[in-house]
């Protein structure tokens, strides 16, 4: 076996591999004597069929099986030899595999490897903390949610005609194309007038009605609509309102705290609020702290990313998206999208994640951090401590870093180097914004954007 290398980037290199036949014929023989053994064919006695029966019947598996092992005999030894440790799989591209013709395997494998990585002064990295505290105002509001969670509601006697905010039952017939559907229709569907649960038009044709009273209330869905049975569609809704409820919010007081759960009293639950904000706002500042590092190990390096690495990182935040859609009950072709469009969105992220990546990898492999160099798993978690153990930390007042980043965000927008999050932003998350809210009606979501 003979090889060569060539250097195609900083990032690829090239082997040239050519093994000769003799070393190919004796894993060929090796392969047949073995199948020998293990097969049967028609007018010969079993172990006595000749090699080009043989061939004629097992041929291309033979040759794979051969192929296969010869590159398991002598890549590791390449790479060995050559000092080549491979980012991913090698990529192959073979001549024509000819063994009847006693021609030798002759083929390329290009290596993706890790590009020469130079990183300064990244020790002393200046870094803003937010400092967190929890206030009383903020723990009452929290309140105040609890306390819209767990309200109920009650039928009003003889209510006024129908405003928005009001709660209201009623029963409706869904009608497409002339068609009556009973999968779209509903009995005692409760919904708040204004929110939007089946759709603003809804909404605002309720607007007026008094009990008892029966309306035609007409929508046209606009063509985008996720749900394809309304897209571009009139939709003829038959409804009849029975009920005007209102919403009756529960006491703050201690009977409240333990209908909640395991709480003796309010001030349990204050303290409760109290603990969870802090961990949360812990979190958060911990989360920026570290945005902060990444954002300037990024500007102290410069170097080329491995190709196949980024498209790597770009499938599995696809194949995550997507997993999020079915979660939904949606595709890819629900919100107008393609797997090759969401990978050019996700590109400058996963641009960023895999430069990091390799980053994190040269810093630990300077500092004699164990690790697999590619910045993964619980190894990149030992670099960031250590970063952040090296960097030299000002505190700053909650909000203050959320409102750098964010400005530097924004300028980097228009600046034409859009993120993930932005591309984000336009008909497919919007879209998407449109199902989630759908999604928490009582009433199956056939019926709403």
């Amino acid at each position: 076996m003979k090889f060569e290398l060539e250097e195609i980037s900083p990032t690829e290199k090239k082997i040239n591999v050519e093994i000769p036949h003799e070393e190919v014929e004796k894993i060929l023989s090796k392969k047949y004597r073995q199948l020998r053994k293990r097969v049967r064919i028609k007018g010969f006695r079993p172990g006595k069929a000749p090699r080009f029966m043989l061939e004629r019947f097992y041929g291309p598996q033979v040759t794979q099986e051969t192929v296969q092992e010869l590159l398991e005999t002598n890549i590791p030894k390449i790479l060995e030899e050559s000092k080549i440790e491979p980012l991913v799989e090698l990529e192959y591209d073979f001549e024509e595999i000819d063994f009847k013709a006693q021609k030798p395997l002759k083929f390329s494998a290009i290596a993706e490897v890790r590009p020469e990585i130079t990183i300064k002064d990244y020790r002393g990295i200046s870094l803003k903390k937010e400092a967190v505290e929890v206030t009383d105002e903020e723990i009452e509001e929290k309140l105040q949610e609890l306390r819209e969670n767990n309200a109920y509601l009650e039928n009003v006697e003889d209510p006024a005609p129908v405003k928005e905010g009001d709660f209201v039952v009623v029963d409706f017939d869904t009608i497409i194309d002339g068609v009556k559907r009973d999968d779209l229709s509903a009995v005692d569907f409760t919904l708040e007038v204004g929110k939007a649960q089946i759709h603003a038009d809804f909404d605002s044709q309720l607007l007026g009605m008094k009990v008892g009273e029966t309306r035609i209330i007409k929508i046209q869905y606009a063509p985008e609509t996720p749900n394809k049975e309304l897209a571009g569609k009139e939709v003829q809704f038959e409804v009849t309102l029975k009920e005007v409820k209102q919403k009756v919010l529960p006491e703050l007081d201690d009977e409240f705290a333990r209908d909640l759960g395991d709480f003796s009293s309010l001030d349990e639950i204050r303290e409760k609020i109290r603990e969870e904000l802090l961990k949360m706002k812990k979190s958060r500042s911990e989360n920026l702290l570290r945005e902060q590092l990444f954002n300037a190990l990024i500007e102290r390096s410069s170097f080329e990313l491995p190709r196949r690495l980024v498209e790597r990182e770009m499938a599995l935040m696809v194949e995550q998206f997507k997993k999020e859609l079915e979660a939904r009950g949606l595709s890819l072709t629900d919100i107008h999208s393609s797997e090759d469009a969401l990978k050019e969105q996700y590109r400058p992220e996963a641009e960023r994640r895999t430069r990091l990546a390799l980053i994190l990898g040269k810093i630990g492999e300077l500092e004699g951090i164990s690790g697999d160099g590619t910045g993964s798993g619980v190894f990149t978690e030992k670099v960031v401590d250590k970063l952040i153990e090296w960097a030299e930390i000002t505190e700053v007042p909650e909000g203050t870093v959320e409102e750098e980043l964010k400005k530097r965000a924004e300028e980097k927008a228009g600046a034409g180097e859009k993120g993930d999050e932005e591309k984000l932003s336009g008909n497919e998350s919007a879209e998407l914004e449109d199902t989630r809210e759908t999604e928490e009606n009582d009433k199956p979501d056939e019926t709403g954007e």
